[in-house]
């Protein structure tokens, strides 16, 4: 069994994401897939330095030694060093903790780990994940119970968006098979040229399926949006993460302020779309 021994220390920086675009089944029996939101607000650091093996966290407390073991042992790696893992999110609101951090465990220990093998490693550990060891990830279709590109998508428009926690955490369950089919959301999102507005209204859509499906009767968000003038919107559809979607840099200079007296925390602004 190889193992990395990190000459001074190793460190590796992971984004988190801010719930999905769209998520939802393709078919009855089809598989769950989603679009993912990346995030460069949300972040893990793992930090591998020489010496006895032990780990210590923060913000965390889930990563314990034994966990780290299995993750080592998966990627066929023997431990000789100390690890440091720093969750800079919270847990359980739809923002990718658990995959990034197992994404920086994972190449901090292996610095030369594939893509591939991060992808199987974390399956395996938590029966699904999102794809942000990838790059562009919200140009892939994916499949998180499976692991699976399903299908690479069309560059965003160009979009500003505002989003926050709203209500209490709410943890993925990998098991839970109760959403929406989006068969024909899909279809349109393949579509070339789409603009802000088909895109938030697609987004929109997906989340209001969702909200219906798990009879989230007081789920204020598409009532925000009006508020603030939003084309539309997102969800953490297994969180309580909500983004709101304008044009690009078209965001009122109030909204933080309506958010937050709705109860909103970790507000923050972001953009996607063309080269960004």
């Amino acid at each position: 069994m190889p193992s990395f021994i990190p000459a001074k220390s190793k460190n590796v920086i992971v984004n988190g994401h801010f719930g999905e675009f769209i998520q939802g089944k393709l078919g009855v029996t089809g598989p769950l897939v989603l679009v993912t939101i990346p995030s460069r607000f949300y972040k893990v650091q793992v930090t591998y330095r020489k010496g006895s093996f032990g780990v210590v966290q923060n913000g965390t407390s889930f990563y314990d030694r034994s966990v780290v073991s299995e993750l080592a042992k998966l990627a066929n790696v023997r431990l000789k060093g100390r690890i440091t893992i720093c969750l800079s999110m919270p847990e359980a609101c739809g923002l990718g903790s658990s995959t990034a951090t197992r994404v920086g465990i994972l190449r901090a220990i292996s610095p030369s780990i594939s893509v591939n093998s991060i992808v199987s490693i974390c399956l395996k550990h938590e029966r699904a994940l999102d794809p942000i060891m990838y790059k562009s990830p919200e140009r892939l279709l994916w499949a998180p119970r499976e692991g699976k590109i399903v299908e690479k998508l069309p560059r965003l428009p160009e979009i500003s968006c505002i989003g926050g926690l709203f209500g209490s955490p709410l943890k993925t369950n990998p098991l839970d098979n109760n959403f929406p089919i989006i068969k024909d959301l899909v279809d349109k999102w393949k579509q070339k040229n789409m603009t802000d507005k088909n895109f938030a209204e697609i987004c929109a859509e997906s989340s209001e399926r969702t909200i219906r499906i798990k009879k989230l009767h007081d789920d204020p968000t598409r009532q925000i949006a009006k508020e603030i003038g939003a084309l539309g919107f997102s969800i953490a559809h297994t969180g309580n993460a909500r983004n709101f979607i304008f044009p690009n840099e078209s965001i009122p200079s109030n909204a933080e302020k309506i958010l937050s007296s709705y109860g909103f925390k970790n507000v923050h602004r972001f953009s996607l779309g063309s080269n960004l």
